[in-house]
């Protein structure tokens, strides 16, 4: 009421001050006279937030304009634009669980047992990293493996090559340094001499690509679940296999409390504020007593449940003869791949077919 008064006797600082509101944008064409802006202000306020429209208030000259605008975000927003950065966070954290997500289908690599695609996996990282810190060329056949595991289990190559990307600055910054220390030159690239720092360090960057795109491969054909039961009946011991469980399981749980703890955080922040260390120090404390508060319901919550540290499941899996030719038949691949340099024998074989 305040607000129409001051708009009644000070209309040109009053419909400034309404074109402040954040329903309210640019001026455009309906004009209505200055002394009712006090009437259609009102209504103007109501019919935006019954319509999802925004308004148009502004004063020139003798006259004012009113406005209704059909494109009202309907995400929440603060300081007037759309709330992205939450959204971006929140499709990132869900991000993590789809590797689980792709292990729930039902094709020829799905189907195999975990122990099986388990010591695959293994010989492969094994024959990877054995190699010297020199070799390139013969690292190459090793990505037949990752692609047939992605062509078999119908996986999104783009996904996978994104969860590369994002931890491959580790790689980076392991081999950096190599060419700045290992200055000798060991080959010629017609009349450009290449040293062995580029070249371990392109070694480094290959085997990175191929073992961490297999650890992705084999949780997305596999789950995170079915390794650890897989680690167990190989012989793993049981206390280190269920640590492994609840520290994959209930990191989504820490993680869901961290967003609550930033969701009020942005929505109570206003520009620059909310955002320094002191605040982030608080957040952390916070954080830290409900996930201690968290901690204390679940071991509750599984005692009354009966928990006794013994992990079940519904359909015990067996090794069947597919699995024993899936993993024979790869390790005798790889066994080949490793004492032969293949790409080398090929061009070898061109050269002297086409000479």
């Amino acid at each position: 009421m305040a607000f129409l008064v001051y708009n009644y006797v000070h209309p040109s600082k009053g419909a400034r001050n309404l074109g402040r509101h954040p329903h309210f944008t640019k001026p455009t064409d309906s004009t209505i006279p200055r002394k009712w802006c006090c009437l259609y202000a009102p209504i103007g306020l109501l019919y935006a937030r019954l319509s999802n429209h925004r308004y148009t208030l502004t004063t020139y000259g003798t006259s004012s304009r009113l406005t209704p605008c059909p494109t009202r975000p309907h995400s929440l927003s603060i300081q007037g634009r759309p709330n992205a950065d939450m959204a971006k966070i929140d499709t990132s954290f869900f991000d993590i669980g789809r590797l689980d997500q792709l292990a729930q289908q039902h094709t020829a690599i799905h189907r195999l047992d975990p122990r099986a695609k388990l010591l695959t996996s293994m010989a492969f990282l094994l024959a990877v990293v054995s190699f010297p810190k020199y070799e390139v060329s013969a690292l190459l056949p090793f990505f037949l493996y990752p692609v047939v595991l992605i062509t078999l289990g119908q996986l999104p190559v783009g996904f996978i090559v994104r969860k590369v990307i994002i931890v491959s600055p580790f790689a980076v910054m392991v081999g950096i340094f190599n060419p700045f220390l290992d200055r000798e030159i060991l080959i010629h690239l017609g009349t450009l001499p290449i040293s062995g720092g580029w070249i371990s360090f392109l070694s480094i960057l290959l085997r990175f690509c191929l073992t961490i795109s297999t650890a992705f491969l084999l949780i997305a054909t596999t789950s995170f679940h079915g390794l650890c039961l897989a680690l167990l009946r190989l012989g793993l011991p049981k206390v280190l296999t269920v640590q492994l469980l609840f520290l994959y399981r209930y990191i989504f749980v820490l993680g869901g409390e961290a967003m609550r703890l930033f969701r009020a955080r942005a929505l109570r922040s206003f520009g620059k504020r909310g955002l320094g260390m002191k605040v982030f120090a608080s957040v952390v404390g916070h954080l830290l007593l409900r996930t201690l508060d968290r901690a204390q319901r679940v071991h509750r919550a599984m005692l009354s449940r009966g928990f006794d540290g013994e992990v079940r499941v519904l359909r015990p899996s067996r090794i069947s003869l597919p699995d024993i030719l899936f993993t024979l038949g790869w390790v005798a691949v790889f066994a080949i791949m490793r004492s032969y340099n293949l790409p080398q024998l090929l061009g070898t074989l061109l050269t002297q077919v086409m000479s």
